[in-house]
């Protein structure tokens, strides 16, 4: 019975584990990371990257986009003014939320406990203030990001990560947890 385990492991296992390190270790070396841009609540953006003709994103609309590594040029324009910013891509595993202007803050909520049922367990009043953001950092996102409440998912295992970001006064990012969360409408 030992011996068909053993046999098993490896054929089975050990080629999969192997595989999995390989992929691992090639979208660290060579993958591509990805950016995100959020417009402003109250403003249109315009967007070029690396000299690209110029693309829009509606008053708080967002968008996605993947890039090589290596640092890339990001030209943004808002009402609140036109800025540059100059986006570096490490490794094939990084997702960097770039602020839009010098007045764009956010704050990366941890929601899983405060906007899921897990059986009988209530669940928490607030949720957890995972990061803040300032306008002048370009922030390496966790995973399992969302941008909108309704962009959610209607449920979650137990266990499992689900973060909002969301768009913020910068002034705000100075406030205790509590009182950020207030301030934000929870």
């Amino acid at each position: 019975m030992n011996k068909v385990r053993l046999v098993i492991l490896l054929v089975l296992v050990v080629p999969s584990v192997l595989c999995g390190l390989g992929f691992a270790a090639y979208q660290f070396i060579s993958g591509e990371g990805k950016a995100r841009l959020v417009a402003p609540g109250d403003s249109e953006l315009s967007y070029s990257l690396d000299g690209s003709p110029t693309l829009k994103l509606p008053k708080g609309g967002n968008t996605m986009f993947k890039l090589k590594q290596g640092k890339h040029t990001l030209e943004l324009e808002s009402t609140y003014g036109k800025t540059q910013r100059v986006v570096d891509v490490k490794n094939g595993f990084v997702d960097l939320l770039v602020p839009a202007d010098d007045g764009q803050c956010f704050v990366v909520l941890d929601v899983s406990r405060s906007h899921f049922q897990y059986g009988s367990k209530t669940p928490a009043k607030y949720p957890g203030v995972k990061a803040r953001v300032k306008s002048s950092e370009i922030y390496d996102l966790p995973g399992s990001i969302h941008f909108t409440e309704s962009s959610l998912p209607s449920s979650l295992k137990e266990g499992s990560a689900c973060n909002l970001v969301q768009e913020v006064e910068c002034k705000l990012l100075d406030q205790g947890d509590t009182e950020l969360l207030v301030a934000m409408g929870f």
